[in-house]
């Protein structure tokens, strides 16, 4: 069950993540209500708290809270909270995020599936980690795993995924072959994290 606490906390961090300034949790947050937030404040927290916890139980509040600031900005504040125009857009934002994880999940099976198939019609010993072997090739003094994402072979999610686990080693020359992989690696690590039950399918190239 989410808390008042809770939806506060999501609130100021997605307060913090628009405006690019750090942000505190009261010691005692329920002091904090009591002797310092405004009760309508607190009245608009409650409600906005019932509902997080009934039938808006799928939506992510922080999230919520994001697509409040980038309809009002900084004007986004607790008599806003339950703005039609802010549901619509997490409505919207929702489904083009479980779009691109469906449409993710595919582009990185068919990469798992590409390295795969290549490891076998290359050959490769299979008493040892088959990506760890696949990370190691090399044509043309290119790394393989490099040449296959420039050839549209592998996907940006797998060689930020064999990078993140540390399967690929690279030094300043690779980097400047995948600009968009090194200005972008941590959005694309974070999405990574998100992916879930998608990367079950990594086991079968460990």
């Amino acid at each position: 069950m989410i808390e008042i606490k809770d939806v506060y906390y999501a609130y100021r961090k997605a307060q913090s993540e628009i405006s690019g300034k750090p942000f505190r949790i009261p010691k005692d947050f329920d002091l904090y209500l009591e002797s310092k937030m405004p009760a309508k404040n607190i009245e608009y927290l409650e409600a906005i708290t019932k509902y997080f916890n009934t039938k808006w139980r799928v939506i992510n509040p922080k999230d919520y809270f994001s697509c409040g600031f980038e309809i009002f900005g900084p004007n986004f504040t607790y008599y806003k909270f339950l703005d039609n125009k802010v549901l619509r857009l997490y409505i919207v934002r929702d489904k083009a995020k479980k779009l691109n994880k469906e449409l993710n999940s595919k582009t990185f099976q068919n990469s798992v599936d590409f390295v795969i198939k290549y490891m076998r019609e290359r050959g490769y010993n299979s008493d040892f980690s088959l990506i760890r072997q696949y990370c190691s090739l090399t044509e043309q003094r290119e790394k393989v795993p490099i040449k296959h994402y420039q050839e549209n072979k592998i996907d940006k999610y797998f060689l930020t995924w064999i990078l993140l686990n540390g399967y690929l080693i690279i030094d300043d020359i690779d980097r400047a072959m995948i600009p968009l992989i090194v200005s972008n690696y941590r959005l694309y690590t974070n999405e990574i994290e998100n992916f879930g039950d998608i990367l079950n399918i990594t086991k079968y190239i460990k």
